[in-house]
């Protein structure tokens, strides 16, 4: 019993209106590069056009350059396969084993699909290591190192000079225009230290510290976020970050070490009553 070949549909090329349809996905793609390069995405990338600090700038064009890369595969490749599907569909009346266009063996069109990824890829890893290197090693000394623990369910900060922790929802304080060193580590489970407004992210993970270098660039209050799912209550996990001038910040520490001094010498009994103590 002889099988029948597959019929092939007498397309010339890569099928009608290949090179239009190539034309209309450019646009596309060209249209959505210059809202990723030049628009306003504060939606995904919040407080974007005024940095919070000296990381933020870096980090935002790996995620455009990411984005530009990113759309334009999905366009066209998702335009193409649509326009294909179209293009070779089965028609009324055609053979159930008809097909589209072949080809095979087409060495240029493999080196370029193996090539342009490889360039890109290498583009991508040189900006992130390069920013990586920036965050763990800094070229200048730290003006000011503390901790940062993670606990079920809260962040534990402790500041130089300061015997007693502070925990969120107490905000942690931080100078402004000063380059700041936080150790991070965890005391119980894995969790995740963040600061959106930053692109600061490091997990926190029992007996390993991390460390986080970054310089504060914009007064202002800002969220802290627990990344990791840690337990029950993750999603209560939250802090905040006050940036503050630095005469704004030894006032605050001030106040702290104050604080932690007068509760030091216990409470006065100076107005108490021994006999109303002792019945």
């Amino acid at each position: 019993m002889s099988v029948s070949k597959p019929e092939i549909i007498p397309t010339k090329g890569l099928g009608p209106g290949f090179w239009p349809v190539t034309a209309v996905l450019t646009v596309v793609n060209v249209v959505i590069t210059l809202y990723i390069l030049f628009g306003n995405l504060d939606w995904v990338l919040p407080a974007g056009h005024v940095p919070a600090g000296d990381t933020t700038a870096a980090v935002d064009q790996i995620f455009k350059f990411m984005s530009v890369v990113g759309s334009a595969i999905t366009v066209y490749v998702s335009g193409y396969t649509a326009w294909f599907a179209f293009v070779f569909r089965r028609r009324p009346g055609e053979n159930p084993r008809t097909v589209g266009v072949q080809i095979h063996d087409a060495p240029k069109l493999e080196i370029w699909w193996t090539v342009l990824p490889t360039l890109l890829l290498v583009v991508l890893i040189v900006m992130s290591v390069s920013e990586w290197y920036k965050l763990q090693f800094p070229p200048d000394a730290p003006a000011l190192t503390l901790e940062t623990v993670g606990h079920q369910f809260n962040w534990e900060y402790r500041y130089p000079g300061l015997e007693a922790s502070t925990f969120s929802p107490e905000p942690l304080h931080l100078p402004v225009g000063k380059q700041i060193r936080i150790l991070i580590t965890s005391a119980d489970v894995l969790h995740s230290f963040w600061m959106p407004k930053f692109r600061l992210k490091l997990d926190a993970v029992p007996g390993l510290v991390q460390t986080m270098n970054f310089t504060p660039t914009q007064t202002g209050t800002y969220d802290i976020v627990c990344a990791e799912y840690c337990g029950v209550n993750h999603s209560v996990m939250q802090g905040t970050l006050v940036v503050e001038s630095p005469e704004a910040f030894q006032a605050y520490i001030a106040a702290a070490k104050a604080k932690a001094a007068a509760s030091a010498g216990g409470p006065s009994l100076a107005g108490g009553n021994a006999a109303a103590g002792k019945t």
